[in-house]
C-alpha cells in the first residue's frame, strides 16, 4: 500500500493551486509573498494587494489610497513596480481628479502577468 500524507511537500515542484486562485486566497497570497520576498520581488504582490484594496475602498476614499500606491509603488525612488507612460499618465490624472482610477487596475493586470509568467 502507498502511503500519501496529502502534504504537498511530496510533490516539488508540481502546482497545486491554479495562479487565479492563489491570488484569491489570503493564505495563498501569504505564502505567495513569503517566497517573492526570497526572490526579492514582493514589491509586485504588495502593488497588486494595494490595488485590491484601492477597488474595495469607497469612492470617496479611492483618491487619498491611489496616492499611496503611487508613492510606494510607482513614483519614489526605490519604486520597483514599472509601468508604461500611458499607464502612468493615467495614474496622474486619477490623482489630478481628472480621470478616474482605471490605469490602476490595468497595471495591476500587468504586475499579475509578471507575477504569473516569472514566478508562479
Amino acid at each position: 500500500a502507498t502511503r500519501n500524507s496529502g502534504n504537498e511537500d511530496d510533490f516539488p515542484g508540481q502546482k497545486v493551486f491554479s495562479f487565479t486562485v492563489i491570488l484569491e486566497m489570503p493564505q495563498g497570497r501569504a505564502y505567495f509573498m513569503k517566497y517573492l520576498r526570497k526572490e526579492g520581488a514582493e514589491f509586485y504582490l504588495g502593488f497588486w494587494n494595494a490595488v485590491e484594496k484601492l477597488k474595495a475602498t469607497a469612492e470617496e476614499e479611492q483618491h487619498h489610497l491611489a496616492s499611496e500606491v503611487y508613492q510606494q509603488y510607482i513614483a519614489s525612488s526605490s519604486a520597483h513596480v514599472k509601468v508604461d507612460k500611458t499607464l502612468l499618465k493615467g495614474m496622474e490624472e486619477f490623482l489630478r481628479g481628472d480621470k478616474g482610477p482605471e490605469a490602476f487596475m490595468v497595471a495591476q493586470k500587468q504586475v499579475q502577468n509578471i507575477l504569473e509568467e516569472q514566478y508562479y
